[in-house]
């Protein structure tokens, strides 16, 4: 006996009812079903008589009139007909019937069901909730300005393989202030905000993995899981992180626009907004029971950080760290060493505050780089006083890979997890260092996470008490005040704010 829902799973389309509003399902890709079915390969005489066979679904299965016959001849015994029990005791609904549109809204009712009580809601039933109404979003409409509330921002409903988050939390990020400042390019009229967390208010053809009322986290480089990255394993270089830089999704299109123009997504996500619609890869679940005030750092913070440590230089127990800058990112890269087992934490930054902070998740040493020689400290503090095994840019700046550099032991790495200024170019007067020392230097970006696998080990470090979250935000703020928080990540005040909505 085979699983209505196994069929489910391969039908390519569904197609509309006649009448009464019934809802039909069309087999298309029918070679796709030949196991399912048959337990065998399709024949071509068997493809050509479920070509056009239509289930009706009212609780039960059956076969529209004058196909039974031909799927019997087909070779399939007792035709489809003849399991129409399969679907009995399964509710299912679906949207107004026309032929793009016709997605589940709910299937339920089996407890051997593993899709039993999923709240789908379908594009159609999203337009129908959003008619005429359009949301709330900061828009940067060119570098250099102050970002601007609208309340007139179109959004489209999620296509296949996409959700609709309702944003309920946003962290500022450094990145979105480079994009201000000009420092990163960006296509404009654009909506900043890329660290955040939400729950799920709709749902596309094709996503089985989500339903709404779910809590995400979202992130800038969903896992495709079939590029020429993701298959080697590096997954925040899938083709979908260009969006970062193209502020775009990979067709072009970015569901947003503003009375006909199109608006950007800025660093991928475009979450300084109500509704974000996003790849489903990019709106990982975690328990409802987590705040998502806190969890929306670990969109790009906290991954970033962590992942440096982790996965990008592999920090082993008993090796010594530098750490420059002490920001979100920073401080994500100290408790990433720290749960690493490295031996020696050593955090550069000018706020005292944040010095203060380093020490309290796990830095061995501060130093100030205002009054300190942070190469000549780093080393003389070092193990064997011959420098540290692992040194990262947090903060994205040529000066500081330099000294990282410098800093590191021969053999030693150093890490560049900040995105230094375009114009900010990398020159180091020594190269033959790297060569006879065998130094590295190596880019990191989002912590060479997939958000998949990582963002849950993350909320799961951090529900145990093993990472610290909270620590990381030091302000909350609504939405009008989003420049403000602007102003104060550029004046170096705090650590992180949130934006909540």
């Amino acid at each position: 006996m085979y699983e209505v829902l196994g069929w489910l799973r391969h039908l390519d389309h569904l197609v509309a009812g006649l009448g009464d509003g019934c809802a039909y399902l069309g087999l298309v890709d029918v070679c796709s079903l030949d196991h399912d079915l048959t337990g065998r390969g399709c024949c071509d005489d068997e493809v050509d008589a479920l070509h056009g066979t239509d289930l009706l679904l009212d609780g039960r299965l059956a076969v529209a009139a004058g196909h039974a016959g031909d799927v019997e001849d087909a070779g399939i015994e007792g035709g489809i007909g003849a399991h129409d029990e399969i679907l009995s005791g399964y509710s299912l609904a679906f949207s107004a019937p026309t032929r793009s549109n016709l997605y589940p809204l709910w299937v339920s009712g089996n407890p051997m069901n593993p899709f039993a009580e999923r709240h789908l809601v379908d594009v159609a039933t999203f337009a129908e909730i959003n008619q005429g109404k359009s949301m709330r979003a900061a828009v940067l409409e060119q570098a250099g300005a102050p970002l601007i509330i609208r309340d007139d921002i179109d959004i489209e409903a999620p296509r296949a393989g996409e959700v609709a988050v309702q944003v309920t939390h946003c962290g500022v990020c450094h990145s979105d202030l480079s994009i201000i400042e000009g420092k990163f390019p960006a296509a404009f009229p654009v909506i900043l905000g890329h660290e955040a967390a939400g729950i799920v208010t709709a749902v596309g053809a094709e996503v089985l993995t989500h339903e709404v009322g779910d809590h995400v986290v979202l992130t800038p480089c969903p896992p495709c899981g079939t590029c020429h990255w993701c298959v080697r394993g590096q997954w925040s270089l899938c083709v979908n992180s260009d969006s970062m830089v193209t502020c775009a999704f990979p067709d072009g299109s970015t569901r947003l626009s503003r009375n006909g123009e199109v608006i950007y997504r800025g660093v991928g996500v475009a979450a300084f907004a109500e509704t974000v619609v996003i790849q489903a890869t990019g709106a990982v679940k975690i328990p409802k029971d987590i705040p998502l005030d806190i969890a929306c750092v670990v969109g790009c913070a906290v991954q970033t950080g962590v992942g440096a440590v982790i996965n990008t230089s592999i920090v082993g127990e008993g090796d010594t760290v530098l750490v420059m800058g002490a920001g979100g990112i920073g401080l994500s890269i100290v408790q990433g060493a720290r749960l690493a087992g490295a031996s020696q934490i050593i955090v550069s930054d000018p706020v005292a505050k944040r010095r203060e902070v380093a020490l309290d998740l796990g830095a061995t040493h501060v130093l100030d780089p205002t009054s300190d020689d942070v190469v000549a400290a780093t080393i003389e503090t070092s193990e064997g006083v011959i420098g540290v095994d692992f040194a990262f840019d947090a903060v994205g700046s040529s000066s500081l890979i330099c000294a990282g550099i410098d800093a590191t032991r021969k053999g030693g790495t150093t890490v560049m997890v900040g995105v230094p200024p375009l114009d900010d170019p990398l020159t180091y007067p020594l190269p033959a260092i790297l060569a006879v020392g065998e130094k590295k230097l190596i880019g990191s970006l989002l912590g060479s996470c997939n958000s998949l696998r990582d963002i849950p080990k993350i909320v799961s470090l951090s529900r145990s008490g093993r990472l610290d979250l909270n620590a990381l935000i030091t302000e909350r703020r609504p939405l009008e005040d989003i420049n403000i928080a602007l102003e104060d990540l550029s004046a170096s005040r705090g650590i992180r704010t949130v934006i909540e909505f």
